[in-house]
């Protein structure tokens, strides 16, 4: 299983033995992909399914203890718990509770160790201005390098002020590949770019060179849209 759907817990049969194999299929997927460095999007699914499962548990103690109604299913875009009275769903109600008590420590732990993995690996990429910094820098050019292959991978960065939290405040378009010779510099490779594109004409640039040869699309990507947006925000 490659995924795991975000409703989940309440779809389909409440079965403790079919959801226990649910879970483990999935996160026997995403195990082997963490071992081989690949940790996006799993990473941010069990975040998600993190924060769900905690907040579907919380809400249950909340309600043994406070209420007299009987929990009958969970609005997953919401978070919400639904309620009927107390003499309906009771099942039902305890088996949802078994569930998410039982999915939730495994959630956790390759949450813990994928995250873990993240941390280390955003910490081997270097980050550094390009020449003189403008005072505006929160539009530019990021240069990702890799080192071992001699190119740069070149983008447009735009960070926003969201007015809503699902929005995300980096924004990053490709520009182009080139390989970078020992006569050329990334200082030149900032005046070419402003001269092909006149809406920044004095733009900011960052370099990012990785220190680790990481998957592109799973790992790499991600931690340098991470990297860069810290990093800007720190020069900021």
């Amino acid at each position: 299983m490659k995924h795991l759907e975000e409703n989940w817990l309440t779809t389909g049969e409440l079965d403790l033995e079919m959801k226990q194999y649910q879970l483990f299929a999935y996160l026997q997927h995403v195990s082997k992909n963490f071992e081989a460095d690949k940790l996006y999007p799993h990473l941010e699914e069990l975040k998600n399914q993190k924060d769900i499962l905690s907040s579907f548990l919380f809400q249950v103690r909340h309600f043994h203890q406070t209420a007299e109604q009987e929990l009958s299913g969970m609005d997953i875009s919401k978070h919400k718990l639904l309620y009927t009275s107390a003499l309906a769903q009771t099942d039902a109600s305890k088996k949802l509770e078994e569930i998410a008590t039982f999915a939730l420590p495994y959630i956790e732990q390759n949450f813990t160790y994928a995250s873990t993995k993240s941390d280390e690996y955003l910490a081997t990429i270097d980050f550094e201005p390009i020449g003189v910094l403008p005072t505006y820098i929160k539009e530019g050019y990021a240069f990702l390098y890799h080192d071992t292959l001699s190119q740069v991978d070149i983008f447009k960065y735009s960070i926003r002020t969201v007015q809503y939290e699902a929005a995300a405040p980096l924004e990053v378009s490709f520009l182009g590949r080139k390989v970078i010779r020992l006569s050329e510099s990334f200082s030149n490779l900032k005046l070419e770019l402003t001269k092909n594109f006149r809406d920044l004409p004095n733009p900011a640039a960052f370099l990012l060179r990785p220190m680790r040869m990481l998957p592109t699309q799973e790992t790499l990507l991600p931690l340098f849209k991470k990297r860069l947006f810290r990093g800007v925000c720190e020069f900021s």
